[in-house]
């Protein structure tokens, strides 16, 4: 029997060392483009760390250099067990508010996969390697099957190849990648909980406006309108949009805002009212030159 470490001429197996040894160094590079954020070669190094490193070298741990006697198990168990790790951890630290999370997550499989590489290289060798050829041809054989059924097996197993790889795609693309236009009304300290409610007549209030832009540079139109609660107004006089913002019943302003590209503008606004009453105040954005709505936020105000 060889000892620890050293490979007899002609062997290998399904957990090798060597193998093990590269896995490792793709899950460290994973970790890096996580880290400088690559996207373009995160896509494929995610997939290969979601779905097969921790598993391998978990799966090499817990058998050692006898691999399964069906590729298909061995497969099986690998992708099984990578998606279970990177699971069971992703949402420990989620609960933990650790990140960031890919970074984290690849350091781990990679100490995983290092400590498979360490003790496997310690393992004594076993199996020549045309023993290993047979095995492997003889699963993809699929013995006592007939023609037309190993087709659709080899159909099915390619199918979920693909479904793999289109949720690992998936899993790797960034959430909210493509900014979407927004619109907010927050108090003067930032947040809506200083959000005014009340107010008296000639008495100036404040609050801003947080407008945020998608990925087209454009111009948009802010507007703020007043109307008393209970009415509907066919049509609203226009003022100046000067700060304070003179309003009243049936009253609007507005404002042209150029936006650059994935920019978000903070819009300090402060109003009086010329006359008292129960309050619903209409802040819009609007393409210039258009009546349509994009996005749009009310708030009450009571004027005593």
């Amino acid at each position: 029997m060889s000892a620890a470490g050293d490979r007899p001429p002609g062997t290998r197996t399904v957990f090798d060392a060597d193998a093990l040894g590269i896995t490792t160094v793709l899950t460290l590079v994973f970790v890096l483009l996580a880290e400088f954020n690559v996207p373009w070669l995160l896509i494929p190094f995610g997939l290969f760390v979601l779905f097969a490193a921790p598993g391998y070298g978990a799966a090499a741990l817990l058998f050692g250099r006898r691999a399964l006697s069906s590729l298909a198990m061995n497969l099986a168990l690998i992708v099984g067990l990578s998606v279970l790790i990177n699971v069971v951890v992703g949402t420990v630290l989620l609960l933990l508010g650790i990140s960031p999370l890919a970074a984290i997550l690849g350091a781990g499989d990679a100490a995983l996969c290092t400590v498979a590489t360490a003790v496997q290289f310690r393992r004594p060798w076993e199996a020549p390697l045309e023993r290993r050829i047979l095995r492997l041809r003889t699963a993809f054989e699929l013995p006592g099957f007939s023609r037309p059924q190993r087709a659709a097996a080899y159909a099915l197993f390619a199918g979920i190849l693909v479904t793999f790889a289109a949720i690992g795609y998936l899993s790797t693309v960034p959430s909210g990648g493509s900014p979407d236009l927004s619109l907010a009304v927050v108090g003067p300290d930032g947040t809506t909980a200083s959000l005014p409610t009340t107010g008296g007549v000639n008495t100036t209030i404040s609050l801003t406006v947080d407008v945020g832009n998608n990925a087209s540079a454009q111009s948009l139109v802010l507007s703020v309108s007043s109307v008393l609660v209970g009415q509907n107004a066919t049509s609203l006089a226009a003022v100046p949009w000067t700060m304070p913002i003179h309003l009243a019943p049936n009253v609007t302003s507005s404002e042209v805002l150029s936006l650059s590209r994935d920019a978000h503008s903070t819009v300090g606004i402060s109003f009086q009212f010329s006359a008292s009453g129960d309050y619903r105040l209409l802040f819009s954005l609007s393409p210039t030159g258009s009546s349509a709505t994009l996005r749009s936020v009310a708030l009450s105000l009571l004027i005593s």
